[in-house]
């Protein structure tokens, strides 16, 4: 009966999960095959277009916002999802080339890369192209979290659950509608992770692909400056110079022109979800000094927290920065396939000895607040109106704020007990070359 029981517990639920979840997929992916120019990767598709022909797409996109929503500082922020031209016959005087206007809303080598990985794929194919990717990516990612939560030795059960989970987690879903980058930045970030301490090389290579997506990205260069990883931190940062020096002598403009054009086009898309960077937004503050006040604020926390928590267990770290990430900047549904990880941390909290031990009461809570984020990306939440909907988007911005605390207050108190000179209760000591098994 034991026997049955594990195999009901350790096989078949998880393969009825997937299942389930395989099916949501589909649908997912049948809403979003046909999406073609509402679809993001063509939109990056057409920005590619303005790279290979050697023409800075910055310029044209600044000057059409400008014309379109009036100068940022007189703009009250909402979803921009295309960028219209009102009048066509001025679209050559504002550069556009017959492919369309361009929604450059990311950072010079970020379009770089997103030329090598659709740029030459033609327009009809490119949705469908990009759906295939991101079923791969799919599968990578739920490998790789199943080794993430077990020091590199995951079991055929923690693969199996994991990949139930995933493809459960509604922002895992979302991408295939939106044809996002998302999932490509969070496999690329979990490898970076992985092989902080066994391939500095390998690591930064990835961190540096991880920030073709800053906005979900960019505060986990804060993971190798606190542990000292400083050859991964300089191939990260290394590799976005030279390719910011690449693109400007592609569309012959100078670095500082295409980032300060780059920040430009940005700040007209700054619109968000569940962040703190909301409230801003609302209050009109979002253009003004005091947005950046805070954002380097919120980073500078960031940095202090982890830096004192840097003899944690890593990934008591890297749980951190993605709540601070999905907090302070700009994301949309998608964008929270980011708190997949600590989410799976919870749930297997109990069953790994790796991982601190976990009462019950301990964590019911938690995971009951991550379902509540998790329902709270579903569209029904995201666009319903009335007060029971508007409160319950109101919990879950709650919500994250404290499950972003007590992430925090962990790693205060693993700083405060390695201070005293005791090893933290249930942190992992990892050597600084561990040996992950192969699988």
């Amino acid at each position: 009966m034991d026997g049955r029981r594990a195999r009901l517990k350790d096989f078949w639920i998880p393969v009825f999960m997937i299942a389930v979840g395989s099916s949501m997929l589909v649908g997912y992916i049948a809403r979003g095959l046909p999406r073609g120019n509402q679809a993001d990767v063509t939109r990056w598709w057409v920005v590619s277009q303005y790279v290979r022909q050697g023409v800075d797409p910055y310029p044209v996109a600044l000057k059409i916002l400008r014309q379109v929503y009036g100068p940022i500082e007189q703009v009250k922020l909402k979803d921009i999802d295309l960028l219209e031209i009102p009048n066509p016959q001025n679209a050559e005087a504002l550069g556009v080339i017959p492919v369309g206007p361009p929604e450059a809303t990311y950072p010079p080598p970020a379009l770089l890369f997103q030329t090598a990985l659709i740029g030459f794929i033609p327009k009809p194919m490119v949705v469908a192209y990009w759906m295939t990717c991101n079923f791969a990516l799919l599968i990578f990612c739920a490998w790789m979290l199943s080794r993430h939560l077990s020091n590199g030795i995951p079991t055929p059960s923690r693969r199996l659950w994991t990949l139930a989970l995933f493809v459960l987690w509604m922002p895992a879903l979302s991408v295939f509608l939106s044809s996002q980058l998302s999932l490509l930045a969070l496999a690329c970030l979990l490898v970076a992770f992985e092989k902080m301490d066994t391939n500095e090389v390998i690591s930064g290579l990835a961190l540096t692909l991880a920030l073709i997506k800053p906005s979900l990205t960019l505060p986990f260069l804060i993971l190798p400056l606190v542990r000292g990883r400083w050859k991964v931190l300089a191939i990260a940062l290394g590799i976005q110079g030279i390719l910011t020096l690449l693109m400007a002598a592609r569309v012959g403009s100078s670095p500082l022109d295409l980032a300060r054009n780059w920040m430009g086009v940005a700040r007209y898309f700054s619109v968000g979800m569940y962040s703190l960077q909301g409230i801003l937004v609302k209050r009109g503050l979002e253009n003004r000094p005091i947005a950046t006040v805070f954002l380097m604020t919120m980073l500078g926390m960031g940095l202090l927290v982890s830096w004192i928590g840097r003899r944690s267990d890593p990934r008591r770290i890297f749980y951190f920065l993605c709540f601070l990430d999905i907090l302070v900047f700009y994301h949309r549904r998608y964008d929270f396939v980011l708190l997949f990880a600590p989410l799976c941390y919870e749930f297997f909290g109990r069953s790994d000895p790796n991982i601190e031990p976990a009462r019950t009461w301990r964590i019911v809570p938690r995971i009951a607040l991550y379902l509540v984020v998790d329902m709270a990306v579903w569209w029904p939440f995201i666009e319903g109106n009335g007060f029971l909907m508007d409160s319950f988007r109101r919990f879950a911005f709650v919500a994250m704020i404290g499950l972003f605390a007590e992430s925090g207050v962990r790693l205060l108190i693993d700083g405060y007990r390695d201070w005293k000179g005791a090893r933290p209760q249930g942190i992992v000591v990892i050597p600084s070359k561990p040996q992950l098994a192969e699988v």
